[in-house]
């Protein structure tokens, strides 16, 4: 989906990995994906673009998670060479694909029980 140098990235998504988002962003990212298909709203905001594509990138070739730090590096590199907006069209269809039960569920299905 990205290269970096010789290396390939995608990006994938699931529960564990969406455990790590920072407190308090995610009821605001299931409204921004949802919102995203609204053709009258802009879709995922950078903050949020940002958090999921540190989270969810992936070498291709070892199926191994890529570190925040260098995610958030390969991020301002791609933003720079691409369309942010394209970008978010890629992510917000790759999280629905990944999480179709967590957009079902308003995002309130995975939080642990006290």
């Amino acid at each position: 989906m990205f290269n970096v140098g010789k290396e390939m990235y995608t990006i994938k998504f699931n529960q564990q990995k969406f455990k790590k988002l920072p407190p308090g962003i995610t009821v605001g990212v299931i409204k921004e994906i949802v919102g995203s298909f609204d053709i009258n709203k802009e879709g995922l905001s950078d903050k949020s673009l940002k958090s999921l594509f540190v989270i969810g990138l992936e070498n291709e070739t070892t199926g191994k998670r890529v570190g925040f730090d260098e995610a958030a590096s390969h991020y301002e590199r791609l933003i720079e060479r691409s369309d942010i907006n394209l970008l978010r069209k890629i992510i917000t269809v790759r999280f629905v694909e990944d999480m179709p039960d967590f957009i079902k569920l308003g995002g309130q299905g995975w939080k642990k029980k006290s």
